[in-house]
């Protein structure tokens, strides 16, 4: 069956591999965006979903799979390329830190509870794939193997970054991500994998397509409605009103509940459907931590928005906060092998970037949290968290690095 993809345009997909697009977790998949803004909430008004970028990793995987030293791996890690975001919440990311919290489980590691004992686990071993070998993949618990599909420099990586810029129209994405796969070897030693040297510039184009997406990740006002939507959901869980179910849901399965909630969720996800950003009261931006807290957690930021909000005189819901260290710049931890034989890392990396913002409602400006604030955000927001959190938040464990952002 021929597939249209907006990336790789037609590819060829066997009819037992298009058979399991009929699976109830593939048909999920569809209703889930990639970006943590569903469409009917995200200003750039355009966003790929799951399934689509499942689909561009898995043609990714089948690819590298032609190659002799790959080849046995097949169909199990391709179809672990389709099937990796399988195990995310709604609103992909955005959820994995309460989902953490309610089940202990991230997208990745959440996989394993959604794929065994299911019927497409039974469908995948007919075709010969290893369900358990698909989880542990996706986990990334099946070194080296695994830093195909989870790692530094991988397939996901390769299609999610191309897959996003070209949904939003944004310039500045065009590596090849075929020629960086064709890259990919096992070192000396068949105990790690690595890459041809000779692939550094096309990596180095990626790795700037990477800051171009993030860039517009972090860029209001979609950051700001990101926040909102997050500051939903969390009113929402702490109010005991998410039940086990809601982690399996598709987005609008989740936007559905969500409006049945209490009035200050229910509020956010109507202005947010109406394309009606908070606005921006306080920002700032640094290379290095202001302050020790576990950046992303969700409770740091419920923290400085719950005092935005008191401060303000407003109610919860009319604020939210983002503290993040950003996923601009990532360095890659494969080695870069030369002609010659002698190895290298990537080269030096843009450092971290840090960001504090805080967001109200329009109705909720207030002359007295800006002269609280006073153009020190940053110590507004670490008294917020110390405030609340006497010692320092551990970030849940099993969340991966890729939690949140």
């Amino acid at each position: 069956m021929r597939y249209n993809d907006l990336v790789y345009g037609a590819i060829e997909v066997p009819q037992e591999v298009w058979e399991l697009f009929s699976d109830p977790i593939l048909v999920r998949l569809r209703n889930i965006s990639q970006a943590v803004l569903p469409v009917e909430m995200n200003p750039f008004g355009t966003a790929m979903n799951r399934f689509q970028h499942g689909l561009g990793v898995w043609w990714l995987l089948q690819h590298l799979c032609r190659r002799e030293e790959f080849r046995h791996l097949s169909p199990t890690l391709p179809l672990a390329g389709l099937l990796h975001d399988a195990g995310n919440p709604p609103f992909s990311h955005t959820g994995d830190w309460f989902m953490r919290d309610a089940i202990g489980h991230d997208g990745e590691t959440h996989l394993r509870e959604v794929l065994i004992g299911s019927e497409l686990a039974v469908r995948l071993r007919r075709l010969g794939a290893d369900p358990e070998r698909i989880a542990d993949l996706v986990a990334g618990n099946a070194k080296p193997w695994s830093d195909l599909l989870a790692g530094s420099l991988d397939a996901d990586n390769l299609d999610n970054i191309k897959r996003y810029g070209m949904a939003q129209g944004l310039d500045g994405v065009d590596y090849n991500a075929h020629r960086i796969l064709d890259a990919l070897q096992f070192s000396l030693g068949g105990d790690a994998i690595e890459l041809d040297g000779g692939a550094f510039p096309e990596v180095q184009r990626w790795k700037h397509a990477r800051r171009v997406v993030y860039r517009s990740v972090y860029s209001e006002s979609h950051l700001g409605m990101a926040m909102m939507l997050q500051r939903a959901l969390e009113i929402a869980y702490v109010r005991k009103e998410i039940a086990p179910s809601f982690w399996r849901f598709s987005d609008p399965e989740a936007i559905g509940h969500l409006l049945k909630t209490n009035d200050g969720t229910r509020a956010l996800i109507e202005r947010l459907r109406g394309l009606q950003a908070y606005n921006l009261v306080a920002a700032w931006d640094g290379t290095e931590p202001p302050f020790e807290c576990n950046w992303s957690d969700w409770r740091v930021r419920k923290a400085v928005a719950d005092d935005a909000a008191e401060t303000a005189g407003a109610k919860p819901w009319q604020a939210a906060a983002y503290l993040g260290v950003g996923r601009d710049a990532k360095r890659i931890s494969l080695l870069f092998r030369t002609p010659e034989g002698e190895v290298h890392p990537d080269s030096a990396e843009d450092p971290p970037q840090y960001r504090i913002r805080i967001y109200l409602h329009p109705r909720a400006a207030s002359t007295k949290l800006l002269r609280l604030i006073d153009g020190d955000v940053v110590a507004f927001a670490r008294r917020a968290v110390n405030g609340r959190f006497p010692k320092s938040v551990e970030p849940p464990k099993a969340v991966s690095a890729q939690a949140g952002f």
